[in-house]
């Protein structure tokens, strides 16, 4: 189970109950937030009041998982009729809110072109219009609290995560294969998915990772994200908040053959489609986890140049489709895609169109295989009421043509940090050799 409780005092009561009575302490994680949840389980929410943000997060949570058939239990000191029905009112708010949300973008979809760029994604909010009611109940923090929590979760579902040696992975991201911001002479296409109601626990999200590492001989995985390179294409993969994951991928024009330089993009598109197919395999799994697809071109895909822009995919794709051409006005100047540099052979008549794309490297083989339970320590990421956007800001950095290593020749478990500042210094320190 997962203890969650903002108010100090009330968390180190909860867990001395607990753990009076836990043989094994492995079986509950203590947090002060709801954040991600390391993976699908019971809760255990303390509170002092029902404004608690946590609250709130707990069950939207819920919402999405309902099916999964675990519970919420709500502790507090006590417990007044009042406050009871006042809980059943914040429950069925949020639910109201998940019901307007999808009501929301059925709105929006009347916007897009008729079509099946249209069709797929109406496809997708039928399916969220409904969500199961998830079982939740209040409890008084007393002595008995153990007792009544083991008969309360009895008969629900608790997914166990068990450590993994030959499975580590980094804290730091790949700072010496991809900048915070494009380089010059770099292509930048995101493909951003938001969750409005929440977003994916993080064993959905290493699950999706080591889905991923197939789609690259060199894959860099830290507890964030996954790189992929398979020059001259570079994929980043980065979980951006609890809500927001991006699919980054950037081609350098300048290193390119004279024919392909071109049309880069025909080099890129195969790439990015089959990582979102393998990312949306995973997360239609879960099938109330409703999300939004936005694509964010960079830069140069603007005629005159913008830094970049966010259009939601559907839209975007069905007006391209149909009228050739997209654009979008900043301060009174009307910035056009280059549609011949983004889609090279036209736009794609359908979403299973650019989904049936294949890449070049297709499920290569692992030097080791990847275990089916993992064990991490993911650093928090703030928890949101909302949708956020993440915006790189600051200079570019760069350490010249610098090649993936062979993942053979990364150390494994605690080594892997120290192997990557060692790294940075050695790039660092002989940086004159590759800048111009």
């Amino acid at each position: 189970m997962w203890i969650v409780c903002a108010s100090e005092e009330l968390r180190t009561d909860i867990s001395r109950i607990i753990t009076e009575t836990e043989k094994n302490s492995d079986d509950f994680k203590v947090f002060n937030i709801f954040s991600i949840l390391p993976t699908q389980g019971n809760v255990v929410l303390g509170i002092d009041d029902l404004t608690d943000l946590n609250l709130r997060l707990a069950i939207r949570h819920f919402i999405v998982n309902a099916h999964r058939n675990a519970r919420l239990a709500v502790v507090k000191r006590e417990w007044t009729d009042q406050q009871s029905e006042r809980l059943d009112e914040i429950v069925r708010a949020e639910y109201q809110r998940a019901d307007q949300l999808t009501q929301s973008a059925f709105e929006k979809l009347n916007n897009v072109p008729a079509g099946q760029w249209r069709d797929a994604r109406s496809v997708l909010l039928n399916q969220w219009k409904t969500f199961p009611i998830f079982n939740y109940s209040t409890f008084v923090f007393t002595t008995e609290l153990r007792k009544q929590l083991d008969e309360y979760f009895a008969n629900s579902h608790f997914f166990q995560i068990q450590e993994e040696d030959n499975y580590q992975i980094s804290t730091k991201p790949p700072v010496l294969h991809w900048t915070p911001t494009p380089l010059d002479g770099d292509l930048q296409l995101i493909f951003r998915l938001t969750f409005p109601i929440a977003g994916p626990n993080d064993f959905i999200f290493r699950a999706l990772c080591r889905k991923l590492r197939e789609r690259s001989e060199h894959p860099y995985e830290w507890t964030h994200g996954i790189f992929l390179n398979n020059d001259p294409v570079r994929i980043h993969v980065e979980r951006m908040s609890e809500c927001v994951i991006e699919i980054a991928s950037r081609i350098c024009v300048d290193e390119l053959e004279d024919n392909q330089s071109e049309k880069p993009m025909l080099l890129v598109w195969p790439y990015q489609a089959a990582v979102l197919r393998d990312v949306l395999q995973i997360i239609e799994e879960h099938q109330y986890l409703a999300y939004n697809l936005e694509i964010v071109p960079f830069n140069v895909f603007f005629e005159p140049l913008l830094e970049s822009r966010v259009f939601d995919l559907t839209l975007f794709m069905a007006t391209a489709l149909k009228h050739k051409k997209v654009g979008c006005r900043v301060n009174d100047v009307t910035h056009e895609i280059k549609m011949d540099l983004l889609f090279p052979k036209g736009p794609f008549q359908s979403f299973e169109d650019l989904l049936s794309l294949e890449s070049a490297v297709e499920h290569v083989s692992q030097p080791e295989p990847i275990p089916d339970k993992i064990i991490y320590e993911a650093p928090p990421i703030e928890p949101s009421m909302g949708l956020q956007v993440h915006h790189n800001r600051g200079r570019r950095v760069s350490f010249g043509t610098i090649k993936m290593m062979s993942e053979a020749a990364i150390p494994v478990e605690t080594e892997v940090d120290q192997y990557v500042d060692n790294l940075l210094k050695k790039s660092i320190d002989m940086k004159s050799l590759y800048v111009d």
